[in-house]
């Protein structure tokens, strides 16, 4: 099958030269079936794109720039935008009715559209797990397209998802790159985020509208306050909501703390130290403070499961009978160890 849609157009040169390799294509995928294992032979592609001054990797996955540490705000000249097309690859599941082509197209789309109309209803209504929960079983629906043990796969199904989706994010970002003073702070699979002049955000609601409008995409956009990052993938940052109220967001080991919906599944230990890490990068507010004034006891907690050979004890030297054991910081108590069986000890 063919994967991309007729609507990209592109005026820098080297966006043209990749659409035309890639519109091109034939996606085709081999299943190699033996006694011990599936194996799934897919074609490999991965390039770099330069736009501005900024490098984007394009392939068969979402689109990413590649992004080294900073700390940036907004202030009263400089603001910093967030953009994310809603509900992204959900959308071009729909729009292009991708149906794995085993299944019925007709009632795969039909279900897949009721589902996601159910999530938008759960939204709007304010029934937030409800819509945490959909959301989760729809988006999950593009992995499963890749998956060579679901009954949905097909991979060249989750390609065009993947590949007409960083085509629309190249388009936004060329378009907005035409704005003055602006510069792309990073791309990360359904989202753009920029930082330029506060007087020339009227030109990036245009540019919004416009691409938008080409796509039948739905932009949202949140203003940042402050942004800390390490790389794409591990950053905390704090921003307005739609009430204007302000939250955080954290990615990634060093910063995320497991707090709120967005982390669902993610397990973290010792949570206080990101706690209090996020609130000093990000608020200024002492290390020391965000310790002293935290009341949940699980923000200390930790764990460790022994290996084979070694066994827990308690600081009087009580035998631990659990592999997995759970133990939180205090100022008072017992130590717990990990012994081994010619007695080494680790705290």
């Amino acid at each position: 099958m063919t994967c991309c849609t007729p609507a990209h157009e592109f005026t820098d040169p080297g966006l043209q030269s990749l659409l035309t390799q890639v519109a091109g294509w034939t996606l085709q995928w081999k299943l190699r079936r033996d006694t011990d294992q599936v194996e799934l032979d897919s074609p490999g592609f991965n390039t770099k794109v330069v736009l501005g001054d900024k490098t984007y990797s394009f392939g068969m996955g979402g689109l990413h720039s590649e992004d080294g540490p900073l700390i940036t705000e907004s202030d009263a000249e400089q603001v910093i935008i967030d953009i994310d097309a809603s509900s992204f690859y959900p959308l071009l599941i729909k729009q292009n009715q991708l149906a794995p082509g085993h299944l019925d197209q007709a009632i795969f789309c039909g279900v897949y559209n009721d589902l996601t109309q159910r999530r938008l209803r759960a939204k709007r209504d304010g029934d937030h797990k409800v819509a945490s929960g959909l959301k989760v079983a729809i988006n999950a629906v593009y992995g499963k397209f890749s998956d060579r043990y679901s009954v949905l796969l097909d991979p060249a199904k989750g390609a065009t998802i993947t590949l007409n989706g960083q085509f629309i994010l190249l388009r936004l970002i060329e378009t907005l790159l035409a704005i003055e003073g602006l510069s792309v702070l990073s791309a990360n699979t359904d989202g753009v985020m920029v930082r330029l002049r506060r007087q020339h955000v009227g030109q990036l609601h245009a540019v919004m509208a416009e691409v938008a409008g080409i796509y039948g995409v739905t932009f949202e956009e949140v203003e940042i306050n402050r942004l800390c990052r390490i790389s794409i993938n591990e950053y905390v940052l704090s921003y307005l909501d739609s009430a204007g109220d302000l939250k955080i967001k954290a990615r990634g080991g060093a910063f995320n703390a497991g707090e709120d919906s967005t982390n669902l599944g993610k397990k973290t230990t010792k949570r206080i130290v990101k706690q209090a890490a996020n609130a000093q990068l990000l608020f200024g507010t002492p290390i020391a403070e965000t310790i002293a004034g935290c009341r949940d006891i699980t923000a200390f907690a930790d764990y460790f499961t022994l290996d084979k050979g070694w066994h827990g004890e308690d600081g009087d030297g009580n035998r631990l009978p659990q592999r997995t054991n759970r133990w939180y910081e205090a100022t008072a108590g017992t130590k717990l160890y990990k012994v081994a069986a010619d007695g080494r000890r680790q705290q």
